[in-house]
């Protein structure tokens, strides 16, 4: 099983994304940053939240100055020499009170040199939301490109130019990247996260995340950059972060699809839970089914346009709607008589694909009597070339598809030597199309016997770059649903669960797409009343990362939505969180008896 570790912070029992770091460095409230040739093989800062480097010696206490280098490209920037452009360096560290803040990488003295003879380099100070923010890990708060006529940058605790950020919450951890004037950071669409220069002062904006791509999470970087050595001489309400082993987090993975159909825990769906604080990446993925099956019409023209043959339904796949035409050598010359000779010794087959009924008419142009044939869907053509002993020569293919019903598509191939033989076969029914329905089952085992634990999804993103929308289902040994949940996550549309482990500390869930209350991949109970004669699909496709974590308020369970309304009334799924599970208006042992008998266990009540 593949797993790795992540930081979370200190005191914190939830770690709101699966983020990787590129290592640990150990120096002291003044810190070095790792990467450059000084003899103590730790990592480079990275460019982006997942290869950040935390600030871990000491918890808690001040940060008093870093220093590092942008390597710049080709330069080394690890201790084995390899090259890779380094143009920003982030660091994790926790900003204790806003309205104190101060960092700056202004420098006055510029005798300082992280490795001797290297440039210095004139940087720009951005500030992004870390792993505990609410409003999810990565998103831009606070940039600064240069103080006045200097080569360093300043950032405080609010903006200056009258640009919003997402909430400032003191306490929390953050990435301070330190990025080589030029360089500015972007979301995945490319968009810059900060619009600077519309400010009076210019070079003194403290900007918020005004650009385009703001409201994103930060996904690379643009732009030309300065490189060099660098330092932040002064670092005010800046804090080390909780260091390794106990502010680590275990990643790990769904369980191998095909995990759409429930097992329990005893199958090759279950996860062995080793850490109180746990990661776990998956993805609801696109399903396809077959798609709209077209009604073909096959034209065959001469080199001059002239139609010479055409065929309805006559090819060999499909479902009989699609269609074909075999041709032999009938006049001696070598070739099969549909192929036309180009006068250099070459033939050609030039086709037209439309779709019934355009082909009546001669015409083969997507129109029959000045109306569109109206199919839709995709279609596969294959040509198979023979020569006069009936040996395949070659196979030529051709996929397309008719998308508003009036396409009629003209195709020419060169026929190879000696085909004194062609089969054209229409394919109707190749054409497929996604769909969003996929559940992923999976247990949580190794955990405490009848402990408190939530799961909460606290990232992904759909195939719009959105949050993704999930649904979680509380599955018990039967795999029935026994509560679910949409949306009380960190962020529209994630979900969160607070549940309890059974006796043998094994957790069971789904994860689905929003609104599929039952996690059956589909919404609703029944086939809705609109002819489709089927259920509707979720329609959420995207990735997602779960956090399991011990409940940090046993006593305050969140109350998962009973599924099945009309079997238990509000009052009575109430009753049942707080204690009362036989409903019967007391909290005795009778209740520890139904609960460990929906998990198998026999016990006797006095």
């Amino acid at each position: 099983m593949s797993q790795f570790k992540m930081w979370r912070p200190a005191g914190a029992m939830a770690c709101a994304v699966a983020l990787s770091v590129a290592g640990f460095a150990v120096a002291g409230p003044d810190w070095v940053e790792g990467g450059e040739d000084d003899g103590n093989f730790l990592p480079d800062a990275g460019s982006l939240p997942e290869g950040s480097q935390p600030i871990d010696e000491g918890a808690n206490q001040p940060v008093q100055s870093i220093r590092g280098r942008l390597a710049g490209g080709g330069q080394p920037i690890t201790e084995g020499g390899s090259s890779v452009g380094d143009f920003e360096d982030m660091y994790l560290v926790v900003i204790d009170n806003f309205d104190d803040f101060f960092i700056t990488s202004d420098l006055t003295d510029t005798t300082f040199a992280v490795e001797g003879e290297f440039p210095f380099a004139c940087t720009s100070l951005y500030l992004f939301t870390g792993p505990d923010h609410p409003a999810g890990p990565g998103l831009a708060m606070l940039g600064n490109i240069d103080t006045f006529f200097s080569c360093g940058a300043t950032l405080t605790g609010s903006t200056n130019d009258g640009s919003s950020t997402p909430e400032l919450i003191n306490g929390l951890a953050y990435y301070i990247c330190v990025a080589g004037d030029g360089r500015f950071p972007v979301d995945a669409q490319g968009q810059p996260l900060f619009e600077f220069f519309s400010f009076e002062g210019k070079f003194m904006e403290i900007s918020g995340p005004d650009g385009p791509g703001g409201m994103n999470p930060i996904a690379g970087w643009e732009g030309v950059g300065s490189f060099g050595d660098y330092t932040i001489p002064q670092a005010i309400a800046v804090s080390a972060v909780d260091p390794a082993p106990n502010g680590i987090c275990d990643v790990q993975f769904e369980p191998a699809e095909p995990n759409d159909l429930c097992v329990g825990p005893f199958g090759d769906q279950t996860l062995t839970i080793t850490d109180d604080c746990t990661f776990v990446n998956g993805k609801l993925e696109k399903r396809y089914i077959p798609g709209a099956q077209p009604d073909t019409w096959l034209c065959v023209y001469d080199k001059f346009g002239n139609l010479i043959a055409s065929d309805d339904n006559d090819s060999m796949t499909g479902n009989g709607k699609g269609s074909g035409l075999w041709s032999s050598d009938g006049d001696g010359n070598g070739y099969a008589d549909i192929l036309t000779a180009n006068g250099d010794g070459t033939f050609s087959l030039r086709l037209g694909v439309t779709g019934f009924p355009d082909g009546f008419d001669g015409n083969c142009n997507g129109f029959f009597q000045n109306a569109p044939h109206g199919q839709i869907g995709e279609f596969c053509v294959a040509i198979d070339y023979l020569d006069a002993m009936g040996a395949t020569i070659r196979i030529d293919t051709y996929t397309d598809e008719f998308v508003s019903g009036a396409e009629a598509f003209r195709l020419n191939f060169t026929a190879p030597a000696g085909s004194a033989e062609v089969h054209i076969n229409i394919d109707n029914t190749c054409g497929v199309e996604p769909i969003c329905m996929d559940v992923d089952y999976m247990c949580f085992t190794n955990l405490e016997p009848l402990g408190a634990y939530c799961i909460t999804v606290v990232g992904g993103l759909d195939y719009d770059c959105n949050p993704t929308d999930t649904q979680l289902c509380w599955i018990d040994k039967n795999c029935d649903v026994i509560g679910t949940d949409n949306d009380s996550g960190p962020a529209p549309g994630y979900s969160e669960l607070c549940v309890i482990a059974d006796v043998n500390g094994n957790i069971c869930i789904a994860v689905s797409g929003g609104g599929d209350d039952n996690c059956d991949g589909y919404i609703g109970d029944a086939a809705p009343e609109n002819g489709s004669g089927g259920l509707l699909p979720h329609g959420v496709c995207g990735t997602y990362t779960l956090q399991l974590y011990k409940n940090p308020d046993a006593n305050q369970p969140s109350e998962p939505v009973n599924p099945h309304p009309d079997d238990t009334t509000c009052e009575e799924a109430a009753m049942a969180t707080q204690g009362d599970v036989n409903m019967d208006g007391i909290v005795d042992a009778a209740d520890l008896a139904k609960l460990l008998s929906n998990w198998g266990v026999v016990t006797i009540t006095p």
